[in-house]
Parts: structure tokens; C-alpha cells; sequence
């Protein structure tokens, strides 16, 4: 990629690959990121302790229905009314344009019902007469990152160590972010359609088409899970 030391080479010249130079081959691990219920829960009281209401739409939203922090910030209250009718909410402004519709659930329902209750203004729900996107989106990504050593478990990581701990093939708990509650999404999704005794490939594909990604890779990505023998580092 551009930024990246590349290794000199005259032109045309090529690599030996990494079976010929008798390299040891590389290790990966992940880097588990979703919200546990009970960090949520605490979250979610100290954001009404705290009148942040904003936050606890947007937590919710991602937790229930794996939203994006602006696929949340952004929805209209039309959005939301026509989702609590139909049972399915349709996203449009999404990450690369791929539009889709995501199942309302019981816990969704709820929590689409808090946030039209809450709603800032008649038309959006997080954003009043006046504000900016990106200023409400920082808001909620700042209060998060602020106050979650007061909810969240103590042997999360810095996303660096975490990061360095999966290239290693160790797998651990990086520190909470907004994005993380669809990480939760996605494990929770994942989880119910192997109950149901789904393959783990039709699984996966459910969940990614969820996600709105159409990748397994990606996907990979969300279902990591901290590996339970791992001691605090």
C-alpha cells in the first residue's frame, strides 16, 4: 500500500516466495472488541446519570441492530416510524453506498422506540436545528472514550497492544469504542443462527450481509473472540 517500505528490486526482478526461503510461516490472532452485555448496561446508566441521551440512542442502536456510528447519528424519525411499522429498518446512508435492510427485533424495537421518544428534533434523531454531524459523532466518541474505564472489564488492552498481541496469534480485549457494540451485533447474530443449527459458512454469510460488507474476512474480523487462557499482560 502507498506509505509502505517497499524492498528494492530492479525491474522485472522476482521474489522468491516465502516456501523457498524456508520462513517460518505467519501467525494471526484477532482482536476482540464487542461490548459484553454487562459493560453495556453500566454504560448505559451512566449515560442517563449524565443526560446523555445521545449516547445511549447510539449504543443501543449499534448493540441491537449493528449501525454504524453514522448510520445511527444520521437517522430520520420517518426512518425510525416506518421500521416500528414494517419490522424492518432500511439504511441508506451507509459505509461505500451499500444500502440494506436490517430485521428489527424485540431489543431493537425497544430501543428504536427510546430514541423516537428522545428524538432531538421532529425530522432527526441526534441531530438538532443548528448542529453538525461531525460534531455529534465526536461528542458520543469522546464521551465513550472518556468515562469507559468506569465500564468497561479491566483486562481490555490499548488497540496497539491488543493489535500486536494478534500478530503474535494471541487473541485479546481491546479498549471499548462506539464501534464496538456492532462487533456485539455481529457475535450475537452469529451465535443465534448456530443455535439454529445453521452451517458456520451460512452463518457467516447472514451476518456479513447484515453487517453490510459481503465479506468473510471481514467477518472474521467481528466474530473474534478473546481467547480465555490468555493472562493479563
Amino acid at each position: 500500500p502507498p506509505g509502505t517500505d517497499q524492498p528494492d528490486r530492479l525491474p522485472g526482478q522476482i521474489l522468491p516466495d516465502n516456501k523457498k526461503l524456508d520462513l517460518e510461516k505467519r501467525k494471526f490472532g484477532g482482536v476482540h472488541r464487542a461490548w459484553e452485555e454487562a459493560e453495556l448496561k453500566k454504560a448505559i446508566g451512566l449515560a442517563l446519570e449524565m443526560d446523555r441521551k445521545d449516547v445511549v440512542i447510539v449504543l443501543s442502536l449499534g448493540y441491537t441492530l449493528g449501525t454504524r456510528l453514522e448510520e445511527s447519528v444520521t437517522l430520520t424519525t420517518y426512518k425510525v416510524k416506518e421500521a416500528l411499522k414494517t419490522g424492518y429498518i432500511y439504511l441508506e446512508n451507509t459505509k461505500g453506498g451499500f444500502k440494506r435492510e436490517v430485521k428489527v427485533s424485540e431489543q431493537a424495537r425497544q430501543a428504536l422506540e427510546y430514541a423516537l421518544e428522545n428524538a432531538k428534533s421532529k425530522e432527526r434523531l441526534l441531530i438538532g436545528v443548528g448542529e453538525a454531524t461531525h460534531k455529534v459523532k465526536r461528542s458520543i466518541q469522546d464521551w465513550v472514550r472518556n468515562h469507559r474505564h468506569r465500564f468497561q472489564n479491566e483486562d481490555r488492552l490499548d488497540n496497539c497492544t491488543a493489535t500486536n498481541l494478534a500478530k503474535e496469534g494471541i487473541t485479546t480485549s481491546a479498549n471499548l469504542t462506539v464501534h464496538g457494540t456492532r462487533h456485539a451485533n455481529a457475535q450475537e447474530n452469529y451465535n443465534k443462527l448456530i443455535e439454529a443449527g445453521e452451517h458456520t459458512n451460512v452463518a457467516k454469510k447472514i451476518v456479513s450481509e447484515s453487517l453490510g460488507h459481503h465479506r468473510e474476512n471481514v467477518t472474521n474480523i467481528y466474530l473474534a473472540k478473546k481467547n480465555t487462557q490468555n493472562k493479563k499482560r
